[in-house]
């Protein structure tokens, strides 16, 4: 489904009545990640093998992004971060060696400050 309104409308459609902040909570608990086509859950997200994944998701979940000495923190919209690390680690782009992802934040480890500041600019570069 593309939106929350959406959904509702389709459990509705079913006879299932539900509040949106329900269904917020709902999504939330079941893991749901919200990209470009709309919500999908963990085991249905696409594992990418090579960059043109990796600026497809940049492009859809990507807001900002900090260095901080040997890490950068990468900001997405709420539900985001978990997909955009999924990729991220399996394609290791500039040398990442790996990411820890909440809900809206990830932390991505680079071997070095250097590394970072590379990382950082790669993102940018592929979210143009």
């Amino acid at each position: 489904m593309a939106s929350q309104e959406a959904l509702a409308a389709a459990l509705a459609a079913e006879g299932v009545s539900v509040t949106q902040a329900t269904l917020s909570r709902d999504l939330r608990a079941l893991g749901a990640v919200k990209g470009a086509e709309g919500y999908v859950l963990p085991g249905q997200v696409a594992v990418p093998s090579g960059d043109g994944e990796v600026r497809t998701a940049v492009r859809t979940w990507l807001t900002r992004a900090q260095v901080a000495l040997n890490q950068v923190v990468l900001h997405t919209p709420a539900g985001g971060a978990q997909a955009l690390a999924l990729v991220l680690d399996r394609v290791q782009p500039q040398g990442l060696l790996g990411t820890i992802a909440g809900d809206d934040t990830i932390l991505c480890v680079l071997p070095h400050e250097k590394g970072a500041k590379a990382f950082k600019r790669y993102l940018e570069e592929v979210a143009s």
